[in-house]
């Protein structure tokens, strides 16, 4: 018996297996529009509050757009994830 490693399900023979080893270099993708601007949020639990986005998760193949929302008078560094289509830009 040899003791090799088993291979995962798209390993070849003689290739790494490593998941860093020929992977493709992450492009960098510009920063969204969005992020750092004064929003107020116009559906849902938070309706009617204000907030800076932080973070915005948008054009992705399999979620929803969504925004990491700070709501101003809440705990500082504390988001709130909202749908992108809820909020209104303020400035």
């Amino acid at each position: 018996m040899s003791a090799r490693r088993p291979l995962g399900n798209n390993a070849q023979p003689g290739k790494s297996t490593s998941r860093s080893m020929g992977r493709a270099l992450a492009i960098p993708r510009e920063a969204d529009p969005l992020m750092n601007r004064m929003i107020r949020v116009t559906a849902g639990e938070h309706a009617a509050r204000q907030g800076i986005v932080r973070r915005a998760f948008r054009g992705r193949v399999a979620t929803p757009d969504r925004l990491l929302v700070e709501i101003e008078g809440g705990h500082p560094h504390r988001f709130v994830s909202i749908p992108a289509g809820a909020v209104e830009v303020l400035g």
